[in-house]
């Protein structure tokens, strides 16, 4: 019997030949085709009118910006949110006559008479001061370093919108840290509140030092920022948002003339500022004036912030030569938002007490009862 030739192996290198050529074929294909697709692309762009090419590369470029603007808000808002929303509580129990009081959790929860009261966690405050210096510098004479002339704590409930401005009398009697102009702490005396700044280093250790009082006389309630300014801020703040309508009174601010005034510059300043000391409660008159000049003036720029989101930060930009704080962009971005995405709602409270003639000046002694409640209205949420 005759053995035929076994073709199977040829027979598959040739199939398998046949396979290589065609994958190749497909590949070429497949490369002609992108390459047709990125010249059809290009072709597609090269084609364009000058014009067309360059508004689309304009539209490009806006996308671009505002993808990084949008990153950029973000991470401003959340950073401002959490520097703003650190409350770290180290608050005590007031001593009251006839009056119960209990503080659990370091302040977190309190029960006065009965009723009990949680922290609000969705509150920050700003402690704002007007320093009676022609400039903020540094200082190592202690007690030299200018005074708190007007105190404004501001709370903000960011869940509400809602916004309290508090006013605190420059004169009210509290403890405060004095330093070595090494910085070393030295002791805490009584006195009034204004000289807390005085005992600083004229900048922000002065500020810290306002602070750390304030937040004694309210019973540990942390504050979260501070922003101080001087005596030059005001007209400069003043005319960016074009003047500031107030009552008119007469030349020593003695009585009201019945009629509005707008102002300008200098003016502005000598409204907030001026007092005659000769009077044991002038700094309570001079508040009635301030308090309606910062009501005229919020009123102005939440308008205009309402057409233009820009206007906080642009002024938070112009008096940083004119200020100290620890507020920044994230925060002011944040605060701006909180603001404009609720019903603004801002009312304004007063640190109540008498004025008594002390040694050498006059002193206000705060009722504590009365600043108590006012505490647990600012800045907690009663329980049911």
């Amino acid at each position: 019997m005759t053995n035929l030739p076994n073709n199977s192996d040829n027979n598959y290198e040739s199939i398998n030949s046949d396979a290589k050529v065609e994958t190749s074929l497909n590949g070429v294909e497949a490369d002609a085709k992108k390459n047709d697709r990125k010249q059809k692309s290009v072709n597609w762009f090269s084609k364009m009118r000058l014009w067309k090419k360059i508004v689309f590369l304009f539209g490009v470029f806006l996308l671009i910006l505002l993808i990084v603007a949008i990153s950029v808000y973000s991470v401003l808002y959340l950073s401002g949110k959490n520097s703003l929303l650190d409350n770290n509580m180290a608050a005590v129990k007031p001593e009251l006559e006839d009056t119960q009081v209990v503080v659990d959790d370091s302040g977190k929860t309190v029960t006065y008479n009965g009723e009990k009261y949680k922290f609000n966690e969705s509150v920050t405050s700003v402690l704002c001061l007007g320093i009676d210096s022609e400039r903020l510098e540094y200082s190592n004479k202690i007690g030299k370093s200018g005074q708190a002339d007007a105190i404004y704590l501001f709370v903000l409930d960011t869940a509400t919108g809602k916004t309290r401005v508090v006013t605190i009398s420059r004169d009210s009697m509290v403890d405060v840290n004095v330093y070595a102009p090494t910085g070393e702490f030295v002791e805490t005396k009584r006195m009034q509140l204004c000289l807390a700044y005085a005992y600083g280093d004229g900048k922000e250790g002065s500020c810290e030092n306002v602070v750390k009082s304030v937040e004694r006389l309210l019973y540990g309630i942390p504050i979260n920022s501070y922003f101080a300014i001087d005596l030059s801020a005001i007209s400069v703040l003043n005319d960016q948002i074009g003047g500031v309508e107030v009552s008119e009174y007469t030349s020593d601010y003695s009585q009201k003339t019945g009629r509005k005034v707008t102002l300008f510059g200098d003016a502005a300043r000598e409204y907030v500022q001026k007092r005659d000391i000769s009077f044991l409660d002038s700094n309570n008159y001079r508040i009635e004036r301030q308090l309606e000049y910062i009501k005229s003036f919020s009123n102005k720029v939440i308008a205009k912030t309402k057409n233009n989101l820009n206007v906080p930060l642009n002024m938070f930009n112009t008096i940083s030569k004119y200020s100290v704080t620890n507020v920044n962009a994230s925060s002011i971005t944040y605060l701006t938002t909180v603001l404009l995405k609720r019903d603004f709602d801002i009312s304004y409270d007063t640190v109540k007490g008498e004025v008594i003639m002390g040694e050498e000046y006059a002193e206000f002694i705060v009722d504590e009862k009365s600043l108590y409640e006012l505490i647990l209205d600012l800045f907690y949420v009663k329980v049911s």
